[in-house]
């Protein structure tokens, strides 16, 4: 159940990205991605 929500507010988010990217361009786009993924990755790697 729980991983559920996880992935559904994890699709809105990079729905969010997609549609940021397009409208802001790539560059933003892309750092805004490592921003965001980088910590949550690192804390689910060295959970």
């Amino acid at each position: 159940m729980q991983d559920a929500l996880f992935w559904h507010i994890y699709g809105i988010f990079f729905c969010s990205i997609i549609i940021t990217g397009f409208s802001s361009g790539w560059r933003s786009m892309i750092i805004f991605v490592i921003t965001f993924l980088v910590p949550d990755t690192l804390k689910f790697l060295y959970h």
